[in-house]
């Protein structure tokens, strides 16, 4: 998504004002990360506020535009931060917020249903202020994802065009994964064979396809899988898994009621307790919100209980050990890794990166048109209604 711009001579993607002289003052809102400049919900919103449209470049930056003199010094009434808003800022911690004019400031929003847990949501409270995030509009768009790596951990589609495209023969490429490739577990590789025999066990007469270097496909109906955090995100992928024949068991803090079950639209089968849940499960998907009761929830004590088990992390990155996830991959504890979030995000492990048991997207879970329209309509609406309207913000989560 593209915004307009107008870039300071001297501070490039510094700030785009829009002022319009009328006999009452406009509420000053500040606009940090992109938007798309066509989107009706944002050209209604210029007519009715003092729209200041800033690029941060940095922490130091921002805090230096705050300081009297600088182009975002005065009132503030609002803060919107799209996707990428505050990506090169870091926290909004307490330290940030104190360089903020947060005397007029009465809401802060954000383009996306989750939001960094060392954001100061409480100093923010004491101040009067909303923050606000999004619902979740992008949960099928996530869904859709979690559903592809599944498919990628069962059938290995990304190995299989990688080998695909540079053999250019179908028949030569299922002879090869067949005959003279071996998967090796330790490197995540496939790798020749040193010589014709060398490991008899994915020795077969025909390539029929289902052979991968003694690893072989298998299909993932009547296979059960773990959804780790049951909200609208989890309730979506538990109806893809449905659709593609597997038996989908949930694990929440408490069983949903039986008109929520009814709702669903399948059979899922509640567990209090991911090590019960986990047994002899064929995939687990991780769906769950970054806190510190989810902090790597997913660890060596519970990895030791899967047994070639994929696993799907479209949740937050400190969801998993990384440490013991490479080491159950090794181990065939794991039997395929699919992420979209990850524990140093933007840096994705080197480790894991090497390995062809791998598949990574990079944190694209709900990025489609539609879900960034959404959200931008919701935050410029939601500010909308509390600055001209007097009315209770939406998804407060302070």
């Amino acid at each position: 998504m593209c915004s307009t711009v107008a870039k300071d001579l001297d501070r490039p993607y510094s700030t785009q004002l829009n002022k319009t002289m009328t006999s009452t003052p406009k509420k000053r809102v500040l606009i940090l990360g992109p938007i798309e400049s066509t989107l009706p919900a944002y050209q209604k919103f210029l007519k009715e506020f003092e729209v200041i449209d800033y690029r941060a470049t940095s922490r130091t930056q921002l805090i230096t535009d705050l300081q009297e003199g600088g182009p975002l010094h005065g009132s503030i009434h609002a803060i919107y931060a799209a996707w990428a808003g505050l990506t090169k800022v870091g926290e909004l911690d307490s330290e940030l917020l104190d360089h903020f004019p947060t005397q007029e400031l009465r809401i802060v929003t954000v383009c996306s249903a989750g939001f960094s847990p060392h954001w100061d949501l409480k100093k923010l409270r004491s101040l009067d202020v909303d923050f606000c995030n999004t619902p979740t509009f992008g949960a099928a768009q996530v869904a859709d994802l979690a559903l592809s790596f599944v498919l990628d951990g069962f059938r290995k589609l990304v190995v299989l065009d990688k080998i695909t495209r540079r053999i250019g023969n179908t028949y030569t490429v299922r002879e090869d994964l067949a005959f003279n490739l071996r998967w090796d577990r330790e490197s995540g590789q496939y790798v020749k064979k040193i010589a014709d025999g060398e490991d008899g066990e994915n020795e077969v007469d025909f390539a029929f396809g289902h052979d991968l270097g003694g690893v072989n496909l298998i299909t993932p109906q009547g296979k059960f899988a773990v959804i780790l955090g049951f909200g609208s995100i989890g309730k979506l992928v538990g109806l893809r898994l449905n659709a593609i024949g597997m038996n989908v068991r949930y694990v929440k803090r408490t069983k949903l009621i039986k008109e929520e079950e009814e709702k669903l639209g399948y059979k899922a089968e509640y567990f209090s307790e991911l090590k019960d849940a986990v047994k002899n499960a064929s995939v687990v998907v991780l769906c769950l919100p970054g806190t510190v009761d989810t902090f790597r929830i997913i660890n060596e004590q519970i990895i030791d209980l899967f047994n070639h088990t994929i696993l799907v992390n479209v949740g937050r990155g400190s969801l998993i050990d990384e440490k013991a996830v490479l080491n159950g991959l090794r181990k065939g504890k794991i039997s395929h890794f699919g992420a979209d979030v990850y524990p140093e995000e933007p840096h994705i492990n080197p480790e894991l990166r090497q390995r062809e048991d791998v598949t990574f997207t990079p944190h694209v879970g709900s990025s489609t048109e539609e879900n960034d329209n959404a959200t931008a309509k919701f935050c410029l609406e939601n500010i909308t209604d509390v600055l001209l309207h007097g009315k209770a913000a939406k998804n407060v989560q302070n």
